[in-house]
């Protein structure tokens, strides 16, 4: 989950350098650190930005909340990963809380405004 929050701050970056969606994406889906399922997700992540269609769910996003949480919980506190998955665990509450909280979770890559949060 922490992939899809890392990939809505890379195409945030890459929009804001004029780079297209669709090109940002198909690099990004095909780089080394992108996850094994990201080339299913990335039409419906662009669909979604371009088209403001939210497509199908395998794994919602208030789910995911719900495992992040979990995370959360089980990291120490004086541990580093404590504030990624904390990062982590804000973009996605930001996005149930300002969209549908079914949306299939690989969505929150498509929402420019977690930077802000």
């Amino acid at each position: 989950m922490a992939y899809w929050s890392a990939l809505a701050e890379a195409l945030q970056t890459a929009r804001s350098h004029h780079i297209e969606t669709a090109t940002a994406l198909d690099v990004l889906a095909d780089s080394s650190g992108a996850i094994g399922v990201a080339k299913m997700k990335v039409p419906a992540i662009q669909d979604k930005l371009l088209n403001d269609n939210a497509g199908d769910t395998s794994f919602s996003l208030e789910s995911a909340v719900k495992d992040i949480e979990l995370m959360v919980s089980e990291i120490p506190q004086n541990d580093q990963m404590q504030s990624v998955i904390a990062t982590v665990l804000c973009h996605y509450k930001f996005a149930v809380s300002n969209c549908n909280a079914g949306l299939d979770c690989s969505l929150v890559a498509a929402m420019s405004d977690l930077q802000k949060q």
